[in-house]
């Protein structure tokens, strides 16, 4: 399994391991304020980057994880906060 997820980037930047209702843990890629991932009409930017991490975030999904992107320090918080809520 380790050896399909490595790769040299694409990782989230912050990562809980507290499992919660059906994940095994948090991961959060982190955005600064105003350089979020998604464009208005809510898809992916284009960005080789971005579609590298999104990659990732699809192969960890599917072992269980709960995987995002944030755009700043309050929406990182927010996501935080409801999933160590969640039963």
């Amino acid at each position: 399994m380790m050896k399909q997820l490595r790769s040299g980037s694409g990782w989230p930047d912050l990562m809980i391991f507290e499992p919660r209702s059906k994940y095994h843990g948090l991961m959060i890629e982190l955005k600064a304020e105003g350089k979020g991932a998604f464009k208005k009409d809510g898809s992916l930017k284009s960005d080789p980057h971005l579609q590298e991490q999104n990659q990732m975030h699809e192969k960890l999904r599917e072992k269980g994880y709960f995987v995002t992107f944030s755009e700043g320090i309050e929406e990182t918080i927010d996501i935080i906060e409801k999933y160590l809520k969640m039963q």
